[in-house]
């Protein structure tokens, strides 16, 4: 599953990145 920048931006923002994205 490949996310949009911003999408993986978000990700990396948070203290925790979610493990299973669906």
């Amino acid at each position: 599953m490949i996310l949009p920048s911003s999408e993986i931006t978000h990700w990396m923002q948070l203290p925790e990145p979610p493990q299973e994205v669906e």
